[in-house]
């Protein structure tokens, strides 16, 4: 697996002490799997006086001279990429001790990062009429590329029920036909993607009569009959839906842009991060970059347009000085997609 990204840490203490703490140092013993040539010190909240690296990869940084006031707290923010090459779902753990002048060790909780060759969940599914009712029920079927791992949130717009947090859902009953809207979430260790449409629900019942694909024509039969030629495999519907079950009517296609990754680094931030698209051919109609808070006061766009490097890679700086410490959410939409990250902004 090739992990072209990095991975940020951030390391905080707390002087919970009655005085100053005049020295703190940290022992951080990284992972064998993360590559020590590729560390960055992000953002400090205090002159660094000490920094190395140990022979066995353990990272010595200290602050002496800190003055460190009761109830006050420091942090250190790096970042480090995995070394090529690793298995998919490789995990990465680390954890670190804090040393408060002479006081006993500190240590930190333990984060774990699980790494795959496709961590972006992908959003996109197929439906069809349910071929054995004569009402207005539909199946769905989940027809994205995320392997495992994820989470799902369907919402059908006069539906019933309305929710569904199944892989595929049959069975939703429509209330009355026309023009639907459909929305489709999928989760996957903390990124979400989301894909929003509209389809068409048909009514194949007319009066006493409903349509049915019998012999490869579409012909209407009575509804008391209709018992009968499903039972000789007849399906309810236009025979071009019918022979096109879960193939032709396919959301993916309908979306007209393929599947794009979303990446920002450094997160946290501090006064610049860079916003990194990248897919097999990215799409050829704008892009609409927004950061929003998670209140809902702030709601601004950052960029609207398409600057590609190449037709894989589209890169999107942002200045984040002005910007209140907290997170964000950065909404990357193109077409009928939605992809949101989580940014977070510490100055």
């Amino acid at each position: 697996m090739y992990f072209s990204g990095c991975l940020p840490y951030t390391i905080r203490f707390l002087n919970i002490g009655a005085s100053n703490a005049h020295k703190v140092f940290l022992l951080d013993k990284l992972d064998s799997d993360l590559d020590i040539n590729t560390f960055k010190i992000l953002a400090t909240s205090d002159s660094i006086t000490s920094i190395q690296f140990m022979p066995d990869s353990t990272l010595f940084i200290e602050f002496d001279g800190i003055e460190l006031e009761p109830d006050s707290m420091g942090f250190i923010t790096f970042s480090i990429s995995p070394i090529v090459g690793l298995d998919d779902g490789t995990v990465i753990v680390n954890k670190a001790e804090i040393y408060f002048d002479g006081n006993e060790v500190v240590i930190t909780n333990e984060t774990k990062n699980k790494l795959y060759d496709l961590p972006t969940p992908q959003a996109a599914f197929t439906y069809s009429h349910d071929c054995t009712n004569s009402g207005l029920v539909y199946d769905f079927l989940y027809a994205g590329n995320t392997p495992d791992g994820a989470t799902f949130l369907w919402e059908f717009e006069d539906g019933s029920p309305s929710t569904s947090n199944s892989q595929n859902v049959n069975n939703i009953t429509f209330s009355s036909d026309g023009w639907k809207h459909i929305t489709l979430s999928v989760e996957r260790y903390g990124c979400l993607h989301i894909i929003k449409d509209s389809i068409l629900i048909e009514d194949f019942i007319l009066g006493d009569s409903v349509l049915v694909c019998h012999d490869g024509n579409g012909v209407y039969i009575p509804l008391d009959s209709l018992e009968y030629h499903i039972a000789h495999d007849d399906c309810v519907g236009n025979c071009a839906e019918v022979e096109g079950r879960y193939g032709n009517i396919n959301h993916d296609d309908k979306a007209h842009v393929p599947p794009i990754n979303v990446h920002i680094q450094p997160n946290p931030a501090k006064d610049i991060c860079k916003i990194t698209v990248t897919g097999e051919s990215l799409p050829s109609n704008d892009l609409l970059i927004k950061l929003v808070n998670l209140t809902g006061s702030y709601d601004q766009i950052l960029y609207s347009g398409l600057a590609r490097q190449s037709p894989s890679l589209a890169e999107y700086e942002i200045n984040t000085t002005n910007l209140e410490s907290g997170m964000y959410l950065v909404k990357v939409s193109y077409g009928s997609e939605l992809q949101i990250i989580k940014l977070i902004i510490q100055h």
